[in-house]
């Protein structure tokens, strides 16, 4: 069980713009180890569904990475 614990990693995925407002909290969450960007569930969740590179959708993607970075 202890191996079990060391070597599994909890990731999360990030789908909406709802997730993307909250992410510092996920971000926080103790046993969170990573989270990862669903670019076309997020581009749609934002209306612009399938606009990866529209800049709203990237700069909320930049949110993530950034809020990685910080906590």
């Amino acid at each position: 069980m202890k191996i079990s614990n060391d070597e599994i990693i909890v990731a999360v995925q990030i789908k909406t713009a709802e997730a993307v407002m909250n992410i510092e909290a996920i971000c926080a969450v103790d046993g969170v180890d990573a989270t990862f960007i669903g670019p076309s569930d997020l581009s749609a969740s934002m209306g612009y569904r399938d606009q990866f590179w529209h800049p709203k959708v990237v700069k909320a993607m930049e949110k993530v990475l950034e809020a990685w970075r910080d906590s």
